[in-house]
């Protein structure tokens, strides 16, 4: 397999790290800063660094990254029904 597409089926696996919404795209677990270690730190570091990578070398991800997700990362402004709508899935 591809080294992109083994961090990712690595990450994925992560089993708590991520709330799966019913169109099965993942969101980060809300965490305090009390529950964040630094394995999992590591590990989100790790992702974006691989994503920023792959989408510089025009390489296809697959990792279903809810569009909310993106939003965030993107900074752009977020509506409380984009919110709610994730969670109620």
């Amino acid at each position: 397999m591809e080294f992109y597409s083994l961090v990712f089926a690595e990450i994925k696996r992560k089993v708590n790290y991520w709330y799966k919404t019913d169109d099965y795209s993942l969101y980060p677990l809300p965490s305090t800063e009390n529950e964040i270690d630094q394995e999992k730190l590591r590990n989100f570091k790790i992702l974006g660094f691989s994503i920023a990578r792959a989408l510089y070398d025009d390489r296809l991800v697959d990792i279903p990254l809810n569009s909310l997700f993106w939003d965030v990362v993107l900074d752009r402004v977020i509506y409380y029904i984009n919110f709610t709508a994730v969670l109620l899935k």
